[in-house]
């Protein structure tokens, strides 16, 4: 569902990294790594959610990272579109025993 109102697979699960762990902070690098996306795509997708300030950024230990911006007017509404939000790359598990009418060929 969220797909559809957010145009862009890379910014929707970007944002939905954030929002699994709203108080933790994340560099490039590492929401590349757990997102297995491409590193220009992130970049540019970080920048505009920054640019939105829907995230802000903090530099520690010579690496810049990100987190949630939780002052955003936005933030409440879009926890709370993100909690029950599951990404296509999360398939749901469906006990083959509880499938009515389901024969292994």
């Amino acid at each position: 569902m969220l797909e559809r109102l957010i145009n862009s697979q890379t910014r929707l699960s970007i944002l939905a990294l954030f929002f699994k762990k709203p108080e933790k902070g994340y560099y490039a690098r590492e929401i590349v790594k757990n997102l297995k996306l491409d590193p220009a795509n992130v970049h540019k997708e970080l920048a505009n959610l920054v640019a939105g300030q829907f995230l802000r950024t903090k530099a520690e230990d010579g690496k810049k990272y990100f987190f949630i911006n939780q002052k955003s007017i936005f933030f409440a509404g879009l926890r709370e579109l993100f909690a029950n939000y599951r990404s296509k790359r999360t398939p749901e598990l469906v006990c083959v025993e509880e499938m009515l009418n389901f024969y292994l060929v």
